[in-house]
Formats: C-alpha cells, structure tokens, sequence
C-alpha cells in the first residue's frame, strides 16, 4: 500500500512571488537568478540539511529553496519559507555586464491558522545603456531616425519621433569598472557628430545632441 494513502496531502504556500523587469523598458527578464541572501536562522538549518542530502550538487544547483531563475514572463516565487525577514537580489549572470543587480527585502508572516500572507517582491534590473534626446540646433525640433552607434562596434539605436533613443544593454567588459567609448551620431540632412562617454554597469548615460 502507497505510504501516502490515508494521509492528508500537504498544501504548499506561496510565500515570496514577483516578477524581473528592464528598468528603462519595463519588459519582463527571463532568466534571471533570483537568490535569497539575508534570511531567519530556522531557514539557514533546514538549508544546511538539504546541502548534506544532494552533497557536492548542492553548489551546482540553479533551482533551489533559496534560489531559483524567472521564468519567460519575467516571473518567480519560493514556496513554504519560515517566518521572518529576507533579502532577495536578482541579476543576469548570462548577460556579463549588460545589467547591474537588484535588491529587495521581504518578510513573511503567518495569520493564526498558518496561512502566509503573499509577500510581492518585484524587482527592476537596471542596464547599462546611454540615452538622451536628439533635437537640431536651429530650433530644437526632435530629430527622427537619428541613427546612435558606439564607433568600431554593432552596438546602435535609431531615435524616436520626439527624438528619443536608448542604447541599451551595452557591454562594460569588466565588471565595477568603467568602458569609454566614442559614441556617434548621424542623421539625413545634418552634420554627424560624436562625443566621448564612459558605460558603467548597472548605469545610465545620459547624452543628448544638437544637430545641425
């Protein structure tokens, strides 16, 4: 006889959810890891049981109950987490240094009959980027079409008909460390110009022409 018959199933609990995002786009980020870093000691002891019990997969392991990665929607929950309070920080390790990290604390409580009251915890990665608005010089009308591009490499973008533009998710190639580059700008009708910017991880560039 199965040893769960006559038994009462076990009813899991969404304890943390939320969703990952651009933080210049809005859209949702799929992939991304989202850890849990600060959080009650009962959560750290069971932890150290379950690391005993997969042994040197443990480390290797990307879904796990302090750890787990977005799904296409940019969304992600931890189930069954004891009370108390919780650090969690989303990044994308898959993406170098295109994005910074995120970070948001929590804390899970239960009502008297053992509910936990759903604790939302969306976070926003910041990219590297460089944006700003793009007008001509005579009489600041906004530049259409306006194409951006970070000389000697494929990294471009195209203004919008108020004459805005993100260069967005730009390589820092070391992380913590800065990348200067000689950015470009060219549009039908007017002169190309450049200027000199350095690209930050996790940082925004803000840059914006005159055109003549």
């Amino acid at each position: 006889m199965p040893a769960w018959i006559g038994l009462q199933p076990v009813r899991r609990q969404v304890a943390i959810y939320g969703q990952v995002s651009d933080a210049q786009t809005g859209l949702p980020i799929q992939g991304a890891l989202v850890e849990i870093g600060k959080r009650p000691d009962a959560f750290n002891k069971w932890l150290e049981l379950r690391s005993i019990q997969y042994g040197s997969d443990w480390d290797r392991m990307t879904e796990r109950p302090d750890r787990t990665r977005t799904a296409v929607d940019g969304h992600f929950h931890f189930l069954d987490l004891p009370d108390g309070e919780y650090t969690l920080t989303a990044s994308l390790p898959s993406a170098g240094t295109r994005y910074g990290t995120a970070q948001v604390t929590v804390t899970v409580r239960r009502d008297e009959r053992g509910n936990i009251a759903r604790n939302p915890a969306d976070m926003s990665l910041p990219p590297t980027a460089i944006k700003g608005q793009i007008v001509t010089a005579a009489d600041k009308s906004p530049v259409f079409m306006a194409k951006i591009q970070i000389e000697g490499s494929a990294e471009l973008a195209f203004s919008d008909s108020k004459g805005k533009y993100l260069l967005s998710g730009l390589e820092a190639r070391k992380q913590g460390a800065k990348r200067t580059v000689n950015v470009r700008v060219s549009a039908s009708g007017c002169q190309p110009v450049s200027q000199i910017a350095d690209i930050i991880q996790g940082e925004v560039t803000s840059l914006n022409w005159e055109l003549v």
